[in-house]
């Protein structure tokens, strides 16, 4: 049984409408509300049963109240279409939340960043089970397939992949020796610093400019005292270059008018005849110029024609979206002629609007030695 429900009979005579209904069905409760209104409570499955009964003997019925159970069922039976997607929606979140989905990096080193994806997705690392990715082969597959990685760690961060590397360090080659410090000969964000002898002024992630000292010509010995010696070390700093193209959505143009004059002068010998009005008459006007030789044998003749266009200015528009593409590549080739390709890290571009003028600023970011 489920429950139970109290019904509120009103009408006349319910006495012996009550008796013949007890010999059928089981009646939990029946309270005298006043002459002509009984409250009586029954199991739910003969709810129907005796609600249409008593309808059929014309009195006056409705329900006044449900048991708690079945309060509960009702409520069940009402939203059933919202608990079953909340329930589909916390084993969607269950299964999601422990699957493969991302990597982050601990680097921000794009050209490796890629490689590692790669490694990793070929690898099937993406849309399992996070509990059967197997980080220490991925790790062993990222150092076979990646010689530039000395090593590697990954770890389990919720549905990523968390990846940490250390890239090999070439073997360090400088200089002889300076007596002087080292100092930066551009500026820049520092990246790395090796220092084989002196004492390093700057740290990673400083800011310096061309000019400062970075490694210093000396030492601290363990006494406290200040030792000069050789400056020897590379620093390496990360380097933002730009460069910029402009255009413009109106500009003037100088188109024909279909008017044109011509003048001629010949040459020989030297000597320079003009042959006609040598005046030309436009404000504006564009030159055609043809040779030719009256004589190929003997004295050589020639005739030099000008033809004189005129032009008139026109403004011209043009659209920038159309043309935003090749402004980008002409920024970038321009920029990337006087930069080194294996050292650059990233590329990003920005647009500025000055009325019908537009900036398209190319950004190459780029690490270099700057001792």
């Amino acid at each position: 049984m489920i429950g139970k429900v109290t019904l509120r009979v009103e009408g006349v005579n319910l006495a012996k409408v009550l008796e013949q209904l007890k010999a059928n069905y089981d009646i939990f409760d029946v309270q005298k509300v006043n002459n002509t209104t009984t409250n009586l409570t029954i199991p739910v499955n003969y709810c129907n049963k005796i609600i249409a009964y008593f309808k059929s003997k014309c009195y006056n019925i409705r329900v006044i109240r449900f048991s708690p159970m079945l309060k509960f069922c009702v409520f069940l039976r009402k939203f059933w279409g919202q608990i079953v997607l909340f329930a589909l929606c916390a084993v969607l979140l269950c299964v999601f939340s422990n699957l493969s989905l991302g990597i982050s990096f601990r680097q921000d080193n794009n050209q490796f960043n890629q490689k590692i994806t790669d490694v990793l997705v070929s690898g099937g690392a993406m849309g399992k089970m996070m509990h059967s990715v197997d980080v220490e082969a991925l790790e062993q597959s990222i150092l076979e397939n990646i010689p530039e990685i000395s090593l590697v760690n990954i770890s389990k961060r919720g549905c990523f992949l968390v990846v940490n590397y250390t890239t090999k360090t070439e073997a360090l080659n400088v200089a002889d020796p300076q007596s002087g410090a080292i100092v930066a000969k551009q500026s820049g964000v520092v990246s790395k610093v090796f220092l084989v002898r002196g004492t390093a002024l700057v740290d990673v992630g400083a800011y310096v400019t061309a000019g400062q000292v970075l490694i210093a010509n000396y030492f601290v010995d363990k006494d406290g005292n200040t030792v000069e010696c050789p400056a020897e070390g590379q620093v390496y700093v990360y380097t933002w270059q730009s460069n910029t193209v402009q255009f413009c959505e109106d500009v003037v143009e100088y188109v024909p008018t279909g008017q044109q004059t011509t003048n001629s002068t010949m040459h020989f010998l030297g000597s320079v005849v003009q042959c006609g009005n040598q005046t030309v008459p436009y404000q504006h006007y564009v030159v055609q110029t043809e040779e030719t030789y009256l004589f190929k044998f003997g004295i050589p003749i020639k005739l030099v024609t000008n033809h004189y266009l005129e032009t008139t200015p026109q403004r011209v528009h043009y659209d920038f979206e159309t043309k935003l593409d090749a402004l980008k590549m002409q920024a970038k080739e321009e920029l990337l002629t006087n930069i080194d390709l294996t050292s650059v890290l990233e590329e990003k571009y920005t647009i500025s609007t000055a009325g019908d003028v537009h900036f398209v600023t190319y950004y190459v970011k780029s690490e270099n030695l700057v001792t």
